[in-house]
């Protein structure tokens, strides 16, 4: 397991840029997809260390957090040139739907995922009765309510 955790930590940057690459060329659902990979990723080493510091009775501290959120800096700027590109999409959604509905239908798959996630971690977070559970970074997004503006 460590060997996995060290390997995907490695592998970050270059995992970033091959996905700034999926951005921008709208493929949208395999760069969801590995923003998603990137995410939990990141939540996996908050996960660890929040309970590696919470066995000791610390908890997690914000430098700590703080250097891992700088570590998996890039996936935040991923993931709002994604919506970027989704909101585009979705903006012009009728020509596209005529001229290439496989794009449009991609952003609205992306979109009821992201609003999956986020009732996923809000019903976690619920139902640990401390609340101290914090949210990921950038959660919730309601992009549903984005779209249908």
């Amino acid at each position: 397991a460590i060997m996995y955790h060290v390997i995907s930590f490695i592998s970050v940057r270059s995992m970033v840029l091959e996905t700034e690459r999926l951005v921008e060329s709208r493929r949208l659902l395999e760069a969801h997809a590995r923003i998603m990979e990137l995410e939990r990723w990141q939540d996996e080493v908050l996960l660890q260390l929040q309970g590696a510091r919470g066995s000791s009775g610390t908890g997690l501290t914000s430098e700590d957090e703080e250097l891992v959120r700088n570590y998996f800096s890039g996936v935040g700027s991923l993931v709002d040139a994604l919506a970027k590109e989704l909101w585009a999409v979705v903006g012009s959604g009728l020509s596209l739907a005529c001229q290439n509905p496989t794009l449009f239908v991609s952003a609205v798959r992306i979109v009821e995922r992201e609003e999956a996630l986020d009732q996923i971690f809000l019903e976690e977070r619920r139902s640990t009765s401390g609340h101290n559970t914090p949210l990921p970074p950038g959660r919730p997004r309601c992009w549903r309510e984005h779209f249908f503006k």
